[in-house]
């Protein structure tokens, strides 16, 4: 059975050559990667947001749950 050898060197230079690209497109664009992470940021602002309001409301059972057992 023969296995097909793996050239690193060409993966490398080929994946080199898009990013290369990629990045040429987004300056002529007028693009910077900060721009590409707003919807990331606003995400996760969201999410926060909603988990800190979640938490609040556990603890504001928890400490009911607690102050009826007294």
């Amino acid at each position: 059975m023969s296995h097909l050898p793996i050239d690193v060197t060409s993966l490398v230079v080929q994946a080199a050559a898009l990013g290369t690209l990629d990045y040429g497109y987004m300056w002529w664009k007028g693009l910077s990667f900060s721009d590409l992470m707003y919807v990331t940021k606003s995400n996760i602002t969201n999410a926060v947001s909603n988990l800190k309001n979640s938490l609040e409301q556990v603890s504001d059972g928890s400490k009911e749950a607690f102050d009826s057992e007294d």
